[in-house]
């Protein structure tokens, strides 16, 4: 299994790039108990990220984070073989 990214950084991720460019806590954008669920599903598209409780399709979260939530697994090397 590749080594990829780890759950800190994902966090690190939320803190730093989605989180201090609104000027908020990466709590504000979605708990510790959420990024681990996005984690652990590693979700490649809008319509499986839609599937973790608090990103409903169409909804707030989903349409401002969504894409780079998915870009960031995407760049990772989680997924390299």
């Amino acid at each position: 299994m590749a080594t990829g990214k780890t759950f800190e950084d994902f966090k690190q991720f939320r803190n730093r790039d989605l989180a201090k460019a609104e000027g908020k806590q990466g709590y504000h954008i979605f708990d510790n108990a959420t990024a681990q669920l996005i984690f652990d599903k590693k979700p490649t598209t809008l319509k499986a990220l839609s599937q973790i409780k608090g990103f409903p399709e169409g909804g707030e979260r989903i349409n401002k984070y969504g894409n780079k939530i998915i870009q960031w697994f995407m760049s990772s090397s989680m997924f390299a073989k």
